[in-house]
Parts: structure tokens; sequence; C-alpha cells
């Protein structure tokens, strides 16, 4: 019996511990986070490309492990998953006659360079299949700073509408030109949070011919070209010999005058002007007119007492005027404003004492005085009796 039970035992242990055997050892897996393997490439059946729409399978052994669809030509691209055998490939169903190598991110075939399946018979003298056409290089986003122009040409006195991108961003522009003349607008523009700009510039007074429009914006220096054509104005071509008048020579801060000048170049900004130290270039700046004058007004700056000197800057060219700033108005002595005498808060009424209602004394009920007369004693008799005191012997 014993023996019987030992045998039973033995044929129960022993698949226990084929299953503990088993469970230890470690199987393939796919890994996570693997990159699949990329297969881009053409179907070919019977020697010509399959139609759009057909279906492209990638097989592992038994198991289909990626799929995709055809576009026109024939083209497919299917990402497949790890497997540890060779890839074959099904085209609608029926086997290819070539396989891969699956690699972990792996690429096969690429957009110029197709990997090709075929299926079906292939004759050996049939027209080769058309090479695909390579999938189209995507134009990258321009990054470098650049400008461009509303108009090609115009006169001097127009404006040109210059818009611009790439730049840094909130930064302003250093400096403007048109060939030789400094056409800075006043204030400077600046770009945007995009790193864009846009803004007018006044073509100056330059003889008809090609010119570069430069600018610094910000340490990135771009330019176009712009043709200046013929001007109703007789552009001067000499060095200019600028001066400005005072609409009068002297007055008190906060006050204005008027500036006039002539003999500057035409239809440039006028920046900087100031007094002394001052800078009172007017927002936006004025510019000359075709027979290169200004006139613009300025308001006095807070400037002690005594002689400073005007001076108006147009595209290099200074011209500059004396000015006596005399004391400002004294301001008047403030009269001071007598305090409020406060108003005595009203006395309190007090409140009457109320008088105290006395409470009615009762009336004392006298005491009888005492009786003088003797009392009555029996007999009627009113004399006091005699009395007498001895020893009586019986």
């Amino acid at each position: 019996m014993l023996k019987n039970l030992a045998w039973f035992g033995g044929l129960v242990i022993l698949p226990l511990a084929l299953f503990a055997l088993l469970t230890t050892i470690s199987l393939p897996a796919q890994a996570q986070g693997e990159p699949p393997h990329i297969v881009i490439g053409i179907a070919i059946h019977n020697g010509s490309p399959v139609a759009a729409g057909s279906t492209v399978t990638a097989w592992g052994g038994d198991q289909q492990i990626g799929s995709a669809t055809t576009e026109e030509g024939g083209n497919f691209w299917v990402q497949i998953s790890r497997t540890s055998q060779i890839v074959r490939f099904k085209v609608n169903g029926v086997f290819a006659n070539e396989t891969i190598t699956w690699e972990p991110g792996g690429h096969t075939g690429s957009g110029n360079n197709r990997f090709i399946l075929t299926t079906g018979e292939v004759d050996p003298d049939a027209t080769p299949w058309p090479t695909p056409t390579p999938w189209p290089t995507p134009t990258p986003t321009p990054t470098t700073p650049y400008i461009t122009l509303s108009k090609p040409s115009g006169p001097p006195g127009s404006f040109v509408t210059i818009r611009g991108g790439n730049f840094k961003v909130f930064v302003p522009m250093r400096s403007a030109s048109v060939g030789p003349i400094d056409v800075l607008p006043s204030p400077a523009p600046a770009t945007d949070p995009q790193g864009r700009t846009e803004f007018d510039l006044l073509i100056p007074g330059l003889a008809s011919g090609e010119y570069a429009i430069e600018l610094d914006v910000g340490g990135d220096v771009v330019s176009a070209n712009f043709t200046v054509t013929e001007s109703d104005c007789t552009i001067a071509t000499g060095t200019p010999s600028p001066a400005i008048t005072l609409s009068r020579n002297s007055g008190r801060p906060g006050s204005t005058i008027t500036v006039r000048g002539t003999g500057f170049k035409q239809y440039v900004p006028v920046r900087p002007v100031s007094i002394g130290s001052i800078e009172v270039t007017p927002s936006p700046a004025p510019s000359t007119n075709c027979d290169g004058a200004i006139e613009f007004d300025i308001l006095i700056p807070g400037l002690d007492s005594g002689r400073h000197t005007v001076a108006v800057q147009v595209s290099g060219s200074t011209a500059s005027a004396e000015f006596t700033v005399t004391e400002s108005n004294p301001s008047p002595t403030p009269t001071p404003t007598p305090a409020p005498t406060a108003t005595p808060a009203p006395t309190a009424t007090p409140y009457p004492t109320p008088t105290p209602t006395p409470t009615p004394r009762p009336t004392a009920t006298p005491t009888p005085a005492p009786t003088t007369d003797p009392p009555q004693l029996p007999g009627g008799s009113s004399e006091p009796p005699h009395i007498f005191t001895g020893t009586a012997t019986l």
C-alpha cells in the first residue's frame, strides 16, 4: 500500500516540478518603448504598381505585426512591431518575394530609394515600371532677418512701407538709410513679439538712380534696393548750407517758440533738436520739404536762466541759434488758509434731579397724663387709712 502511494506521489510531484521549471525560463517579449522598424516602399504585382487602396501587411511567423494601405503608384509606408523572426510581406493577401530583418528603429527604403515588394509573375521582357517620383523635400521656414518694400521705386518725398521679420523681439531700430542719407524715423520703430516690424519711410532728396535701403534692427543688418525716380523739385547737389532762425530770442521755461530753417537736404527727417543739453525733438519728427526748408514749434524746457544754444541736425548737417532763458514767473506765495475755528460742542442740559416725595410720618398718639387724684377707697373715702403695726398676744 505504501509503495502504491509513493508511486502515485511521484506522478504528482513530477508535473509540478516541470511547471516550476518552465515558469523560471524568461520568454522573449516586446521591449517597452522600443521604436518600430519603418518600411517605405512600392508594391508591384505582375510587373506593375498595385492600385491605390491595396493592402500591405507584415508578418513575423504567423503573427501580423504591421499593415498599411497603398496610395497612387503603389506607394506605402508601414510601421512594423518587434519580432525575432524574418519579416515577410503580403500584398492583397499574397506573400511577396522579398523579406527583411527587423531592427529597433530601423529603416528600409526612403523617399528616393523605395523598397520594392513583388508578387505574381514577372515578365523579363516587360517594360520596367517607372522610377517613383521622390517625395518633395519641405522648404524650410526662413530664419534669417529680411525686409520687403511696398513698391520698388518712387520720387523723393514719397513714402515706401517697409515690412520685415525674423528679428529679435522687442528691439528698436538702430539706424536706417537710403544711400548715404540717414532717414531713421523718430521715434525709432521697434519689433513686435514675433520679431516683425512695419513702418513708412520717406524717400529723401536724391538724384534719380538705384539706392540700397539699409536697416540695423537690434544688430541685424538687412537691405533692399529702391529706385529713386525723377522729382518735381530741383534736387540740390552741392554741399548744404543750413541756417535757422527763431520766432523770438528769449522766453521763460514752458513757453513755445517757432524754429524755421533753410538750406537742408530735401525730404529728410529732422533729428535731433536740442536746447543746451536737453533734446526737444518733436514727435513725430518733422521733415524738410521740397526746398530743404523746415518749420516747427518747440517747448522751452526747464533750464537755468541765461543763454543756451538751439541746435537742429538734419542728415549730418547742423544749424544753431542762441536763445536766452529768462526767469520763470515767481510762484505766488500761497495765502495760508486759516484753520477753521472749532465750534464748541453744546453743553449738555443736565437732567433735573427729581424732588423726592416725602413720606408722611404717622401722627403720634399722645400718652395721657397720669391722674393726680388719689384713688377712691372703699367707702368712698379719700383719706388715707391709718396703718397700725404691732404684736398681738393671744
